[in-house]
Parts: structure tokens; C-alpha cells; sequence
């Protein structure tokens, strides 16, 4: 990417308006982009930015981007250049919806807009760096898709036949190629200037599959990502030989995964083998890569092979025989087409998770294409070469293309010590783990949904989140128990490889030695300072298990408060959600922040909970990075103070707030055309409010004003205008004018009193509500007590 060593700052007057808007109660996380300038994330960690609203999500995210175009560094004609281009309702009730930025119908290549909308009309956060004045002097490209897709294969050193171009759409603006490729017009800007380019989609066999951007002018090569997720990592229920699910059994499978009674193809999967390491989008397989019933059924039995070191149960290929991996090529399809199904299934109806078609999964007219023994005849005499065994992967594109899950061979014959000659699809964490790839990259995107998930954090995140998502369905229906003792849940047990550097379950500071953690900070759990150390420099998957240890802990934290079954739900919950409410290229900062918003948009009242997990993981209130190509971030295990909370029932202890009366006075506006009365309807003269109240003893006091009706307009905070009562008074919501003063008359050894007039401009009319409490320095908070008026206009 040529733009990451490069900063834009956002226009002084953007900058200024994002201070103001930090400076607002809440606590709001406001997140400037150091590519575009633009507003990455603004929301609140402990609540929404706007109130209940009777309004379509589309309108509640947009009306709100109107008011606070300044903040965004947007004008109108910016706004009106937004196409929405997906949105969906998640199980919370939360409407997700993302726009792409445009110019002259060509769209941004990340640039766009983001918002999460509750199902009261509350908005969760928004967010996604527009830029500002999104513009470039040409539309019309100097070279060709097919020049561009050259250059791109020329960068990966891959030789690939791209065939006859397909059918465009618009003039030049988009282009399919044979076997898969493509081509469209995009905008590509870095932090000095906007380029006209094309991003280019190549398959380009072992190479990956590159999603890549090249200036349209000069032909320079401005970016490239391998959207090939492997996992270096890693059916039976769980794999061969182990203690529980370790045992085929007979499945049925129905006519809901089955649609060919001859083939392993249905409405959510296409189950083939690729030994040849040849079939891609476009490029189908053929008759005898087909896994066929005998007798109508597909019930067959792995039988164990000799191979050069193998698990109890036995190998089911021997890396010294040829073709041995045919033996039992049909039941490892079988088992594959099992799993895929099943996570299908289980990701879509468990509570919590809800990843059906408006969210983006495999079904329908995008399944998975999911290949066993990829790449097992390439090498010599039947046998795979050492690029081909070892691993599995998964290609996720823009909901609408299928996904391709890869699974290979596994072996010690290409160095790795100790491998054992198994078939990566017989183990149900390494399916589980390539499948949940296609979840994070389809909820995590950017606006022209291609997964977001590629610096160093976000990718590691994705590798942590593909594990959790995997041992916690193993875990929940007893196929990998998790008891008190730590580094009991591991993955690539079956292949007895070290695709993990210590179990997912290592609590921080563990000093038995199951947990090695890392050179520098001893044994144990790893935290947020370790991102970047475990292996002595950044590496996904290893830095991927800060994150899934963090997660973990939470998933027991959560059953521990709340028992198995909702414990599970809740955090099951909580980190799709999470993944929902993400902005595109999410630190561990932003995600654990979104976590916390799907708390606070759920009603669960976990947030102290979740704050101290994270916390205990380095990443507290306190921590820090700078952006998710940030491979040194700076830890902190501090937790924000709890919430304060109603005071317990007879707690004599609290402030009590008592003969709380208030006045509000009626106007009107003269019905006479005359100017003098256009004008005065203009100023919109203040309304005044009187108010009177005993504070039991000194506390801080807060009075909010707000509309009793939902999805009225919220305005501006105030502070009080007496220098001895700061920090005692806080009024909010509409701006206040007048004078909040104390009674010099004493009214009890401790109490206060408090009279005065807040002048309200403007001050809309309807029904409105006066909300008046206190808290202590203990942090007892009185009960609220609450006064309603109505304004009417005549």
C-alpha cells in the first residue's frame, strides 16, 4: 500500500469541531483516519450518540451526518454523493447499514460511510473516513483492464492466462475476465491527491488470490492484499481418535444441505476434491473430482495407512506412497461436506450469532466451494510438493461470489518435526476456524464489501476471532471440555503440530509452565504488549492469540456471572456484534470498544465486567496505538470506574433531593402578518423556566433537560455560570442561560438549597421533562426526580 507511510491531516475546522465534540459528556471515541483525514469512528463506549427516534436507520445515520457535516469536513455536495450499497438487520435489532462514497459513478476504493442504528432509532456509532471534496481530473483511464491485470500478476511473479474479456459495464468501467479475473474503475486517493485506477481481481493459483489497485494513468501498482486467509494451524464430530466425538457415526444429510443425490452439492456447499490445485471461480471441477454415494449413501470408513508418523488411530495417507491419499479421498469429502454444513447451520441459528443471508453467509447463489487433498498430485508420482501440504485456507469475496475453503494433506515429510500423515479435513478446528474467516470478512468490510480485516491488528484479530469461534462450539457440546486447568484448549491436537504456541485457555501470570508465554515477559497468558513478540516479530496467527485469550477469558467471565447456557449467548453476542459495529481496519482498541457498544445496545449490563477482562489483557481505559499497521502499542490494565448506579432500596446513606418544584412559562407568537411579527417569530424568544430544590447534603448535582417525546432533536450541554458552583451543577442537553444559586439561609445542618431560572434558546415545543439528581463523593447517587411541562406555540 503506498500510502502507509504517509499522513493527511483533516482540516483545521474538522479538527476543531472533533475537539468539540471529545469535550462533550459521554466519553466519546472519536477516531480520525491518518490516510484521508477523514472521521474514522465517532461513538460513545458507554452509551449512544442520539436518542430514541420514530425514523428509518437510513435517515436516523444520515440526519445525524447532516448536523455534524463539520466534524465529518463534508458539504453537500459530498453528502450527496454517498450510494448505499448494503444494509441488513442483525438479531439485536440493530440495523447495519454502509454507504460508498462516489464520484461521476465511480466508486471510492475505501473511502465511505458506516453506521450502526438500534432498533429504538438510537445511533450506535458512525463512522468509515469520507474524504472531503472527492474528486479527479479524469474519468476516463489512459490504460486497460487488461493491461492492469498484467501489471498485478507481473508483481506476484505469476504467470496466468487471463482468456477473453467478458461482458463491461458502463464505458471501460468494469470488466470480467476468463477464469475468474476482473477488473473495475475506482478512485483511489492517498494523502496528497485522488488517482483514477483499477482494481483488479486475479486468481492467481499458488500465488493467491490478489485483490490489487493500479493507477489507471501511469500504471503503477498502488496496492495489493492476498485475500487467502491460511492458517498455518490447523470429522467424525470432532477428529479421528479423539476422546469425545472421535468415532464416526451415521449422519443424515437432509434435503436442507443435499440438493444432487449423486453429488456432495446442496443450497450451502459444493464439496470436490482439487488435487491438481487448478479449480477457482470459474473454473469448475470435473466428473472424477465429484465425491459420489455407493448405494445411495455416502458411508465410508476412514481406513487407517502407514505413513511415516502417525496418531494412534492411525494415518489416513502415507507421504511415502503415492496416490495413498486416494484411499480414503471420498470419506474425507464426506466428512468436509458434514462440517461445512453443520457450522452453516449452527452460525446462522445460534443465539447471538445470527449469520444468515442479509448478514452475508454461504447460501443460495454464493455457497462455499470447499476442496479436499488441494494440491495433492502436484509434487512427484502422485505425491504433493511441499507448497501443498501443512495448511488450509479461505478466499472470501464480496457477498454474492461463492467462498473457497482449501484443505490440505499434512505431514513431517517437508520438514515440520513430528507432522503427522493426516487430511486436514478430518479435523473439525481447522474446518471450523477457515469457515469463520468467511463470518469476520463478511461483517468487517469495506463499502464495496471486500473484508476489512488486513493490517497487522485487524488480521490477527480475524485469526484469533476464526479460533474462538471454533473451540467455543467444540467446547459447548463437550467435544473439547474446558475445566479449570490451564492450556487445555489447543488446536491441531490431531496433527500433533504446534499451529499454536500455548492453549487458548493461559491465564495471565500462570507460573506451572503449561503457559510458556514469551521470552521477555515469562510464562503465562500474553497481553497486549506482547502483540509483536511472541515470535520476535509480527505474525498473525501468533498475535492473533492475545486476542483469542482475551476472548476466552470473557467467554468464562460471562458464564461464571451468568451460568453456561446465557453466559455462552451473551458472548456469543457480544463478539459478533462486535464484529457488526466495527469500523473497516479495527485495532484491538476499536474492537474491544465495539464490544462494549453491543453491551450497551443489548441491555446485557456487563459493561464493568468487560472492561475488567480487557483490562487484565493490557488493554484498559489507558491503552494505546496509533492505527492498525501499529505493531508497538502501549499496554494499560487500568479499568474505568463503574457506572454509578441507583442507590439500594432504604440506603440512608445517598443524597436525597426533596420539595423539587419547577415553573414553565407559555408563550406565544402573534397570528398578524405584519414584519414586526415575521421578526419576532424569527428570534424565537427564550422561554424561561423557574425551579426549586433541597439537597439533602453536598454532592454533585446534575439537571438534564431533555424531550419527553421520542426522536425529538437533542441540543447542546452547558455548564453553570457560577464559579462556586462548578463542578457541583452540571445541566444538560439544551443550552442554558440564568443562574443557579444557593439559598444563604441554612436549611438543615447538611442540606442545601437550590432556586433559580434556566432560560432555554430555543426551546422547541411540546412536552419536555426536568430531571434533577445528585451523587456523592462515595458515589451514592439520589434517586431522579423528574418534573414535566409542556410548550405550546400559538
Amino acid at each position: 500500500d503506498v500510502r502507509v507511510r504517509h499522513r493527511r491531516a483533516a482540516p483545521p475546522s474538522a479538527s476543531a469541531a472533533r475537539r468539540g465534540l471529545r469535550l462533550k459528556p459521554g466519553a466519546a471515541v472519536v477516531r480520525s483516519d491518518p490516510l484521508t483525514g477523514g472521521l474514522r469512528l465517532l461513538a460513545k463506549r458507554d452509551g449512544f450518540l442520539t436518542g430514541p427516534r420514530a425514523a428509518s436507520p437510513r435517515r436516523v445515520a444520515l440526519d445525524y451526518l447532516g448536523q455534524r457535516a463539520d466534524a465529518f469536513g463534508l458539504d453537500e455536495d459530498d453528502l450527496a454523493a454517498f450510494e448505499l450499497s448494503h444494509g441488513y438487520t442483525s438479531e439485536s435489532g440493530a440495523t447495519h447499514l454502509q454507504w460508498q462514497q462516489t464520484y461521476r459513478g465511480i466508486p471510492a476504493f475505501d473511502e465511505g460511510l458506516r453506521a450502526n442504528v438500534a432498533a429504538d432509532g438510537q445511533l450506535i456509532n458512525i463512522g468509515g473516513a469520507p474524504r472531503p471534496d472527492l474528486a479527479v481530473a479524469s474519468t476516463v483511464p489512459r490504460i486497460g483492464a487488461r493491461e492492469a491485470l498484467h501489471t498485478v500478476a507481473r508483481s506476484a511473479f505469476a504467470r496466468v492466462p487471463l482468456g477473453p474479456a467478458g461482458p463491461s459495464r458502463g464505458p471501460q468501467r468494469a470488466t470480467r475476465f476468463d477464469r475468474g479475473h476482473r477488473a473495475s474503475l475506482v478512485l483511489f486517493g492517498d494523502p496528497s491527491r485522488v488517482r483514477l485506477g483499477w482494481r483488479v481481481l486475479l486468481w492467481a493459483g499458488t500465488e493467491g488470490v490478489l485483490d490489487a489497485v493500479v493507477d489507471a494513468g501511469t500504471g503503477e501498482l498502488l496496492y495489493r492484499n492476498d485475500l487467502t486467509r491460511n492458517a498455518a494451524a490447523l470429522a467424525f464430530d470432532n477428529h479421528p481418535g479423539a476422546p469425545q466425538g472421535g468415532v464416526q457415526t451415521p449422519k443424515d444429510f437432509s434435503a436442507a444441505w443435499l440438493s444432487d443425490p449423486g453429488r456432495l452439492i446442496g443450497p450451502n456447499a459444493w464439496v470436490h476434491s482439487d488435487p491438481n490445485d487448478t479449480h477457482f471461480e470459474g473454473t469448475l471441477p470435473t466428473a472424477t473430482d465429484e465425491i459420489p454415494p455407493t448405494g445411495g449413501a455416502w458411508n465410508y470408513v476412514q481406513a487407517p495407512q502407514a505413513g511415516l508418523i502417525c496418531p494412534a488411530v492411525g494415518c489416513s495417507w502415507a507421504a511415502t506412497s503415492g496416490g495413498s491419499w486416494m484411499t480414503n479421498r471420498r470419506q474425507a469429502g464426506t466428512q468436509l461436506f458434514y462440517f461445512v454444513n453443520l457450522f452453516h447451520d449452527h452460525l446462522r441459528d445460534a443465539p447471538g450469532i445470527g449469520f444468515g443471508a442479509s448478514s452475508g453467509s454461504f447460501e443460495g447463489s454464493d455457497p462455499l466451494y470447499a476442496q479436499i487433498d488441494d494440491g495433492a498430485g502436484t509434487g512427484m508420482g502422485s505425491l504433493p510438493d511441499c507448497s501443498s501440504v501443512n495448511n488450509a485456507s479461505m478466499i472470501v469475496l464480496p457477498d454474492g461470489t461463492p467462498g473457497l475453503m482449501e484443505t490440505f494433506l499434512w505431514t513431517s515429510g517437508c520438514g515440520a518435526a513430528g507432522v503427522y500423515d493426516v487430511n486436514g479435513a478430518d479435523d473439525a478446528s481447522i474446518v471450523y476456524h477457515e469457515y469463520t474467516h468467511g463470518l469476520s470478512l463478511r461483517l468487517v468490510t469495506d463499502p464495496a464489501g471486500y473484508g476489512a480485516l488486513n493490517g497487522p491488528q485487524s488480521a490477527a484479530m480475524g485469526e484469533g476471532i476464526s479460533d474462538w469461534y471454533a473451540l467455543d462450539f467444540l467446547e459447548a457440546f463437550g467435544f473439547q471440555p474446558d475445566t479449570s486447568a490451564p492450556a487445555e484448549i489447543r488446536a491441531a491436537v490431531y496433527e500433533n503440530a504446534a499451529a499454536r504456541t500455548q492453549g487458548f485457555d493461559c491465564p495471565v501470570g500462570e507460573s506451572t509452565g503449561a503457559c510458556p508465554g514469551t521470552p521477555t515477559a515469562g510464562s503465562g497468558g500474553y497481553t497486549y504488549g506482547d502483540f509483536g513478540r511472541i515470535l520476535g516479530s509480527p505474525e498473525v496467527h501468533a498475535d492473533g492469540e492475545i486476542w483469542v485469550e482475551t476472548l476466552w477469558d470473557l467467554r468464562r467471565a460471562l458464564i461464571g456471572a451468568h451460568g453456561a447456557s446465557d453466559g455462552i449467548n451473551r458472548v456469543r453476542a457480544l463478539i459478533t456484534d462486535g464484529l457488526r459495529l466495527s469500523p473497516a481496519g479495527p485495532t484491538f482498541l476499536d474492537m474491544r470498544n465495539a464490544i462494549v457498544q453491543a453491551d450497551v445496545n443489548r441491555g446485557f449490563g456487563d459493561r464493568d465486567l468487560i472492561w475488567a477482562v480487557f483490562a487484565a489483557r493490557g488493554m484498559g481505559v489507558n491503552a494505546r496505538t496509533s492505527a492498525d499497521n501499529d505493531t508497538h502499542p502501549v499496554e494499560d490494565f487500568t479499568a474505568p470506574p463503574p457506572l454509578p448506579g441507583p442507590p439500594p432500596p432504604g440506603d440512608e446513606t445517598a443524597p436525597v433531593i426533596s420539595g423539587f418544584t419547577m415553573t414553565a412559562k407559555r408563550f406565544r407568537v402573534g397570528l398578524d402578518r405584519t414584519p414586526q411579527a415575521a421578526a419576532k417569530r424569527r428570534r424565537r424568544t427564550p422561554v424561561g423556566s423557574e425551579f426549586r430544590f433541597r439537597l439533602s447534603e453536598r454532592a454533585k448535582v446534575v439537571i438534564t433537560i431533555e424531550r419527553a417525546l421520542p426522536g425529538q432533536k437533542v441540543g447542546r450541554s452547558c455548564r453553570p455560570p457560577s464559579r462556586r458552583l462548578r463542578g457541583r451543577v452540571r445541566c444538560t442537553r439544551y443550552k442554558k442561560q440564568g443562574s443557579i444559586t444557593r439559598s444563604k439561609r441554612p436549611a438543615g445542618r447538611n442540606a442545601i438549597d437550590f432556586s433559580g431560572r434556566i432560560g432555554i434558546r430555543p426551546l422547541p415545543r411540546g412536552r419536555h421533562r426536568v430531571t434533577v439528581s445528585a451523587t456523592d463523593a462515595a458515589g451514592n447517587r439520589s434517586k431522579r426526580r423528574r418534573i414535566s411541562f409542556t410548550i405550546v406555540r400559538k
